[in-house]
């Protein structure tokens, strides 16, 4: 008889186990209100430092002039001026931080990693200028 007391005993213990774990209501509430609290303790981190941007821009040289000539972009983009003149042009910063010949038919990039303006024009044709409003 003992033996049957203690599976019955035993059957209870697991039925009580089991209702608790599938949703039963305890003397606090719902499990699912403490689900829910749970979650809300959860802060979410919306700065990412670990996340890389980068967009690219092009200036197109033709006709002797840059189009566009004035661009605005964020800091971290790259700007790519491609020459589809028969004629070799540069780009040259007034800073003079980048100077370069673009041959005819080739393009030269550059990425910005500073906030500003960056002013800029053809040494071999002065008349053709830009500018690269980084912010």
């Amino acid at each position: 008889m003992n033996n049957k007391l203690f599976f019955i005993f035993f059957i209870f213990l697991v039925s009580v186990m089991i209702t608790g774990c599938f949703g039963e209501t305890d003397s606090t509430g719902s499990v699912e209100a403490e689900a829910i609290a749970e979650v809300e303790e959860i802060e979410l981190n919306t700065e990412s430092s670990n996340v890389e941007r980068s967009t690219s821009r092009e200036i197109v040289i033709e006709n002797m002039q840059f189009n566009p000539s004035d661009i605005s972009i964020l800091i971290g983009d790259t700007v790519e001026w491609v020459n589809l003149d028969s004629v070799s042009h540069t780009v040259t910063f007034e800073d003079a931080r980048f100077d370069v010949v673009v041959p005819a038919g080739a393009s030269v990039v550059y990425t910005f990693e500073e906030l500003g303006e960056a002013r800029y024009f053809c040494s071999i044709h002065p008349s053709m200028q830009g500018s690269v409003l980084v912010e």
